[in-house]
């Protein structure tokens, strides 16, 4: 289900919300993200609507994921592309979205980042970067606004940290109702296909086709729409 239309219409709504947070919380201490280069590391449904809204936001926007066949899609999309250590060096804030486990940002990478430079992650875990690891590392943490915290290092630079490393997003309300009903609605289909024991197999990875969508889609249209 994570890969599905449906989805994708809220992940819209993630990446929007990432970066109004993120301005939120940067206006607390008089600061703001326009203007600033902006870096996206992990482009799948989440980090390309981070991409999208950063530009829409006045960003200037780099991509970066460790999948070329992402780099070109960024590419074609209008967002510079370089190597990752290289879009760090002159990144002002960095949006982490990749959902990867084994995290997508280490304390040397981190050390290696634009002094002063601010970190967002916008995963469901707080696994995009390693917090524990740079708190190993700091010689002084100073917490500014309500969800900020500077870290200085004992390589004489700082790095500022979002929401202590946990999602910007959840810093406003939830998706709205309206949108959160198209994916409840799919888990329930999702849960009536396991039920009824369709297209089961192990090691099989069972997508709902479009066409059995549709009636979701429809009635949603017929009732927020009309």
């Amino acid at each position: 289900m994570a890969r599905s239309y449906l989805k994708e219409i809220e992940a819209r709504f993630v990446g929007s919300d990432a970066v109004m947070a993120a301005d939120l919380m940067l206006r607390e201490v008089g600061s703001s993200i326009v203007g600033r280069n902006s870096l996206v590391i992990g482009y799948g449904m989440i980090g390309k609507n981070v991409a999208r809204s950063l530009k829409s936001n006045d960003s200037l926007v780099s991509v970066y994921d460790k999948l070329d066949t992402r780099n070109l899609q960024a590419f074609t999309d209008g967002f510079a592309i370089n190597k990752k250590a290289e879009l760090l060096k002159t990144s002002d804030i960095v949006f982490l979205a990749t959902g990867d486990p084994s995290g997508a940002l280490s304390v040397d990478e981190m050390l290696e980042t634009k002094n002063g430079v601010v970190l967002a992650s916008v995963g469901s875990k707080d696994t995009e970067f390693d917090l524990k690891g740079l708190k190993a590392q700091a010689l002084d943490v100073k917490d500014y606004g309500s969800q900020i915290s500077r870290y200085s290092t004992n390589h004489s630079r700082n790095i500022v940290v979002l929401k202590q490393g946990t999602a910007v997003n959840f810093f406003l309300p939830s998706i709205p109702v309206e949108v959160l009903d198209l994916v409840f609605s799919e888990i329930f289909l999702c849960a009536m296909r396991i039920l009824k024991r369709e297209g089961h197999g192990i090691g099989r990875v069972i997508e709902i086709e479009e066409r059995a969508l549709q009636p979701i889609a429809h009635d949603w249209l017929r009732f927020v729409v009309s």
